[in-house]
C-alpha cells in the first residue's frame, strides 16, 4: 500500500527544517499568504561556549509552535528510541495527512553516503509497505531530491541518533496545515514581528532582530579566511538572501491591499524591499566568488562591511513595513484582514 502526501518545492532553501516547513505550502494554497507574511521575519543568533562560533537562523527555528496554522505532532528523541521506533507510527501520521520532520544519524542512512556522520533533520512525505521503505526528500547540492529509505535504516538511526547540544525541540515533529485556523492575516502579528527585526540587541552570546547580524559579523571579522569560515559566511549570507526573497514577497501582498502609489511609504518600501535583495545578492554572490580562493588577507572584513549594508537595509525595510501597516490601522484598511 502506498500513501504519499503533497510536499512543494520550498520557496526558501536554508537548512532541512525550513525546507521541511515551506515544503506544505504551495502558490495556489490559500494559506500561504498568511504563513509568509506571518512567519519567519525575525533573526537570532547563538555564541555557544562549547562551540565558539556564531550560529544565524530565522527565529521559527527555535519554535515552530509560534507559527499559527499549522497542526504539530511532536514525539521526543527519547520516547521514539523506548516506545515509538516502529514504522507503523509514521505511517498512522502519514495516513492522517502529516508530513515529518524526522531526526537522523545519518551515517545510518543510506542517501548520505558510507563516510557520512553526525546528526541531520530530513522529511518523510510517504511510505511503501510492500517494498518496505519511506519517501523522503532532503538538499543534495542545491536541490531538494526524493529518495527512499528502508524501514530498517530508519530504526537503526533513530537508536543511534544522538545530539544533546540541541538547540530546538529534539524528536520527531509532524505537521500539516491546520484548515480550521482563519487564512486570514493576522496583522497584528506581522507589526509584532517587524518590530522585533528592527531591534539591534545582542551580548557576547546571543542576538535578536538585526542584532543577530551584529554578533554574527562582530564574531566573523578579522578572522583568517578558511574553509570553515567560508561555511560560516555562505550560510549566512543565504538566510539573508531568502529573507529578502520573502520580504518582496510580503510587499507584493501588502500592495495589493494598500496599492502602489505615493500614499503612505509605498514606493519608499517598494524601493528599500528592491535595495535589500540586490545588496543581499551581491553579498551572496562574493562569497561564492571568495569560496574559490584557498586564502587571502582581509577577505572577511570586506565581506563585513557589505553585510553591514545589508543590515542596515533590513533595519530601513523593517521600519518601513512597520510604519505602512501601522498606518492602515489608523485608516480602518486592515479591518477584515486580522485587526479588530
Amino acid at each position: 500500500m502506498l500513501i504519499e502526501n503533497p510536499v512543494y518545492k520550498p520557496f526558501i532553501l536554508t537548512i532541512p527544517d525550513d525546507g521541511i516547513v515551506f515544503s506544505l505550502f504551495d502558490e495556489n494554497n490559500v494559506y500561504t499568504e498568511k504563513f509568509f507574511m506571518e512567519n519567519y521575519i525575525n533573526f537570532y543568533s547563538i555564541n555557544p561556549p562549547p562551540l565558539e562560533r556564531v550560529v544565524f537562523r530565522f527565529e521559527n527555528f527555535m519554535d515552530y509552535e509560534s507559527i499559527h496554522g499549522i497542526e504539530r505532532y511532536f514525539i521526543p528523541v527519547g520516547m521514539m528510541k523506548k516506545y515509538a521506533s516502529d514504522p507503523v507510527v509514521i505511517w498512522k501520521l502519514l495516513e492522517e495527512g502529516y508530513i515529518i520532520n524526522m531526526p537522523v544519524d545519518r551515517g545510518s542512512i543510506s542517501f548520505y553516503g558510507k563516510n557520512a556522520g553526525g546528526t541531520h533533520h530530513m522529511l518523510i512525505f510517504g511510505a511503501e509497505s510492500e517494498e518496505g521503505v519511506f519517501l523522503c526528500k532532503d538538499f543534495k547540492g542545491h536541490d531538494f531530491v526524493e529518495f527512499k529509505t528502508t524501514f530498517s535504516e530508519w530504526k537503526e538511526s533513530i537508536q543511534k541518533y544522538n545530539n544533546p547540544t540541541s538547540r530546538e525541540a529534539d524528536g520527531l515533529l509532524a505537521l500539516r496545515i491546520d484548515r480550521t485556523v482563519s487564512p486570514n492575516i493576522e496583522y497584528s502579528k506581522v507589526l509584532s514581528e517587524f518590530n522585533k527585526l528592527r531591534t539591534d540587541i545582542y551580548n557576547e552570546y546571543s542576538g535578536y532582530g538585526i542584532g543577530a547580524l551584529s554578533l554574527f559579523i562582530r564574531d566573523v571579522e578579522e578572522k583568517e579566511w578558511d574553509s570553515v569560515l567560508c561555511y560560516r559566511w555562505y550560510e549566512t549570507s543565504n538566510f539573508m538572501r531568502e529573507a529578502s526573497k520573502l520580504m518582496q514577497f510580503r510587499y507584493g501582498t501588502v500592495s495589493k491591499i494598500f496599492g502602489e502609489g505615493e500614499a503612505n511609504n509605498m514606493i519608499e518600501l517598494k524601493n528599500s524591499v528592491n535595495k535589500l535583495k540586490q545588496d543581499t545578492d551581491r553579498l551572496f554572490l562574493k562569497v561564492c566568488k571568495f569560496s574559490l580562493k584557498k586564502s587571502e588577507p582581509g577577505i572577511s572584513n570586506r565581506l563585513a562591511a557589505l553585510a553591514r549594508i545589508c543590515r542596515d537595509d533590513f533595519k530601513r525595510t523593517s521600519d518601513l513595513f512597520y510604519r505602512v501597516i501601522e498606518a492602515q490601522t489608523v485608516y480602518g484598511n486592515l479591518s477584515h484582514h486580522g485587526f479588530p
